[in-house]
């Protein structure tokens, strides 16, 4: 049952259960494009409602993500997708070693050649799920995920404020150089990259690097000074480990085929304008900021900006 955080005191019965079937409604409209609790709040700027009985068919991803959502409010209709929503890497809000533990598990539950055996690994599954506090279908939705998860995966960056434009310039250079795709999703700050585990993996340790020490004159730049600036900034070698890309999958794989509609998909969706030409000045200044701060201590680069 839907659990509404409005009371029934000023609400009857009928419009209190029209309200309950239109937020249902919403919800699982946002579930089947593709959205998460955390996307809408992105963009909308207040929490989804939450609901329970998550249907069959919700990307893994996003039945996760909605499974552990424990916010309550209102949101808007979506009507537009979130294309790279199959690929999308499964997150919880537990620690990473939690989750390991409970999928682990949930893997052997399901694959024991006894139903005793079966039965003492959901017996483990479920005190750990009341030890950390995780509701039964959080507990179901889990046991949904394949292992392993896929060679070629997405990974969702959410971008607000005034630099908003100017860190969209830099996943795109780091993604360009280390073999992964790079698109936003939604003008409302919504970027997916697509690639390797390994190479998602480098490109947003140094995304995390390069906002850290931001220049601080990066919210006023034009999208062609933010561009140039960026594409100094990014020129590093890649490395040989981080260059493979989604192109290193085997030709009729099921997962490289569900890989190349999606990339096809992010490239039509791309909400992004051509950038134009690379002005060599600003390239220059983005590629001296970069030697900087990775040969000064921080404090000095406070300073010197």
């Amino acid at each position: 049952m839907f659990e509404c955080i409005f009371s029934p005191s000023h609400l009857n019965r009928g419009s209190l259960g029209t309200l309950i079937t239109m937020n249902r409604t919403q919800v699982l409209q946002a579930m089947a494009l593709g959205w998460r609790p955390i996307d809408i709040h992105h963009v909308q700027g207040q929490w989804p409602p939450r609901i329970n009985n998550i249907p069959e068919g919700i990307a893994p991803a996003i039945a996760v993500a909605w499974a552990f959502h424990k916010h309550n409010g209102q949101m808007e209709t979506i009507s537009t997708p979130l294309v790279d929503a199959p690929l999308l890497a499964p997150a919880t809000p537990l620690h990473p070693k939690r989750t390991s533990r409970l999928l682990k598990l949930l893997h052997h539950c399901h694959h024991s050649s006894t139903a005793f055996e079966a039965a003492s690994y959901a017996a483990m599954c479920q005190k750990l799920a009341r030890l950390w506090n995780i509701a039964p279908e959080a507990l179901a939705i889990l046991h949904r995920l394949k292992q392993p998860p896929p060679s070629i995966q997405a990974q969702r960056v959410l971008l607000d404020g005034p630099w908003g434009h100017f860190d969209g310039h830099m996943l795109r250079h780091l993604g360009a150089r280390a073999g992964v795709f790079v698109t936003q999703l939604h003008p409302g700050g919504i970027w997916s990259l697509l690639g390797q585990a390994c190479a998602l993996q480098s490109v947003m340790q140094q995304f995390s690097f390069l906002r850290h020490h931001r220049w601080p004159g990066a919210h006023s730049l034009d999208p062609a000074q933010a561009n140039s600036f960026c594409a100094g900034l990014c020129a590093t070698p890649p490395t040989p480990a981080h260059t493979s890309g989604i192109q290193g999958l085997p030709a009729r794989s099921p997962t490289s085929a569900v890989a190349a509609e999606v990339l096809i998909k992010m490239q039509l969706l791309d909400h992004h304008d051509p950038p134009g030409q690379i002005l060599p000045a600003w390239r220059t200044l983005g590629a001296r900021w970069r030697r900087m701060i990775q040969t000064t201590p921080p404090m000095l680069v406070e300073l010197q900006a």
